[in-house]
């Protein structure tokens, strides 16, 4: 059971007698009281997948039942009226007006069902022209009964349609209570297909599968292909290689995220592939890997952060950054509140080091105008900077 709270109320205006005159009819006041009791249950075989994490799941369904709400508010602007959820039984002329403007919702609301029911559940209307019909009292019924919108993921068998059935296996079933004075007179009732909030939840709920080691001296055909056949058991549907590469980059900047993919569109976030063509450089395990897992079928990209060349062991900034750019890509957040402080630690460091180095100092700041300028040094230019720089160094260590 999840427990969420939408922002913000939605009121229309009552009608009012002033200066002795009566105003034209217009829409009642009616407050939708966002005090929402989101619940997820009866979910069919195709829903399983919806068992995630509390914060995920209420801010899904918030998101879907915020959108309908505001949906309902037209609706009850544009076309309720006082005396339709009076106690009295409207007209058979004011139900088919009622219902033809429910059904305008069907369709292009992306709704399946409409329903107009009183506090009791009986059926006012609905959009195909059911009436007086009822439904037994359930837990979101109370809860809409009592004034709080209620929302729950639910299967055709514990839809609560008054009216005809709804044949959407997975249906979203919202009750939105009309609310005037501090009493429910009405409660508009809507189901839609829950496919696409099914699809979300699932896509946010992923195991992960880290494998991290030493890289194999020889044999890597056998163990990729030992790897691929444990993936393809473990059911693996997307393969993520990270690491991270030396480049000409200053530890004063930002650090680059360059991305690998077996196919376009597998990046996420503003990170791109890197350049197209042929580069010969010594070979990687993780390289193998990528390859071997995309042509067995499984979908597979990389993150690579490129670390500035002159620092030497662990670099709490890069992976912060690729734990940064992972989080983009599953769409969630990822806490790193120990290495980001390790991150600024290091950083601090490595500003003194350069201080007080005047052959380091210049040649960071000529990274940074680089950095800047987005301008990376050719390869032969890279080469002869490091060579160059190493040199200094050595000289300046004898001397």
């Amino acid at each position: 059971m999840v427990e969420g709270s939408l922002p913000g109320e939605i009121a229309t205006s009552m009608d009012r007698r002033h200066e002795g005159r009566v105003r034209p009819p217009r829409p009642v006041l009616l407050l939708l009281v966002f005090g929402v009791f989101l619940v997820i249950v009866g979910i069919t075989a195709t829903g399983l997948v919806l068992l995630t994490t509390a914060h995920v799941t209420t801010n899904v369904l918030n998101q879907a039942v915020a959108a309908d709400g505001r949906i309902v508010r037209g609706f009850v602007t544009d076309h309720l009226r006082p005396d339709d959820v009076a106690p009295n039984d409207i007209t058979a002329t004011r139900a088919e007006e009622l219902s033809d403007a429910l059904a305008t919702l069907v369709g292009p609301s992306g709704f399946a069902r409409v329903e107009l029911r009183r506090p009791d559940g009986t059926l006012l209307v609905d959009d195909v022209g059911t009436a007086g019909a009822a439904v037994a009292p359930s837990t979101d019924w109370a809860a809409a009964a009592e004034g709080r919108v209620a929302a729950a993921i639910v299967g055709t068998a514990d839809s609560e349609v008054a009216g005809a059935a709804v044949g959407t296996p997975d249906l979203l079933r919202e009750y939105f209570p009309l609310v005037r004075e501090g009493r429910v007179q009405a409660v508009v009732a809507l189901w839609r297909d829950a496919t696409p909030i099914v699809r979300a939840l699932s896509d946010a709920r992923r195991d992960i599968l880290v494998l991290v080691g030493p890289e194999p001296d020889y044999r890597w055909r056998a163990f990729t292909t030992d790897i691929v056949q444990l993936a393809g058991r473990l059911g693996v549907v997307q393969w993520i290689s990270l690491g991270a590469i030396p480049a000409a980059v200053p530890h004063t900047r930002p650090v680059p995220i360059i991305g690998t993919e077996a196919s376009p569109g597998l990046l996420r976030g503003d990170v791109i592939a890197g350049p197209e063509g042929t580069l010969r450089v010594p070979s990687a395990l993780v390289s193998a890997l990528e390859i071997e897992i995309a042509a067995a079928g499984i979908p597979a990209l990389g993150y690579f952060a490129q670390v500035p060349h002159y620092v030497s062991g662990p670099y709490a900034t890069a992976s912060l950054e690729l734990l940064r750019a992972i989080a983009t890509h599953l769409g969630g957040e990822i806490p790193a509140h120990e290495l980001a402080d390790e991150a600024r630690e290091l950083r601090d460091r490595l500003d003194v080091a350069a201080s007080q180095d005047e052959t380091t100092r210049n040649y960071v700041e000529r990274l940074e105008a680089m950095y800047d300028e987005q301008r990376l040094p050719s390869g032969g230019d890279l080469i002869a900077d490091i060579e160059r720089f190493l040199r200094d160094q050595g000289g300046a260590t004898r001397g």
